[in-house]
């Protein structure tokens, strides 16, 4: 992963402890989605007031239930909250991991590379979130931030 997408992520995943605790509203589940103007790499990071172990569970439960037809989950390691899973055809992979903040608070990152296809990408990434976060009850927003390079 070159540097500047290294660091741009980084800034963002900063972002996303700062603007909620800013803003005063916690309640709201702020999704921010990144993607670099290679069309290749979409990242999704979200905070989300549960516990990596919640999430976890819930996300591998949907991916047992979707990825039969579509993708296989290739890696999982519960003790590292990560989760990673491949188009059965091998045209697109997504990597999770959840990073715990507190016993209840955790962010949720979640990379994803579908080369030449960075739209579905993102839809696909958005529709992962969306699941869990539904799963879990939890409301939440989409922040898009697309970064350009140079």
């Amino acid at each position: 992963m070159p540097a500047p997408f290294a660091l741009r992520h980084w800034l963002a995943c900063l972002l996303l402890l700062i603007v909620p605790a800013v803003s005063g509203c916690p309640a709201m589940l702020v999704v921010y989605l990144i993607s670099s103007s290679d069309g290749d790499n979409v990242t999704i990071t979200a905070e989300i007031p549960r516990s990596a172990g919640d999430i976890y569970t819930t996300a591998v439960r949907i991916a047992g239930e979707d990825g039969e037809t579509n993708y296989a989950v290739t890696e999982k390691d519960e003790a590292k909250h990560f989760l990673r899973a491949e188009a059965k055809d091998g045209t697109w992979w997504f990597e999770m991991t959840l990073v715990p903040l507190d016993d209840h608070d955790t962010q949720l990152i979640m990379v994803g590379v579908s080369p030449g296809d960075e739209d579905e990408q993102r839809n696909r990434g958005l529709i992962a979130v969306e699941r869990i976060c539904t799963d879990l009850g939890v409301r939440y927003k989409v922040v898009e931030n697309d970064m350009n390079r140079s």
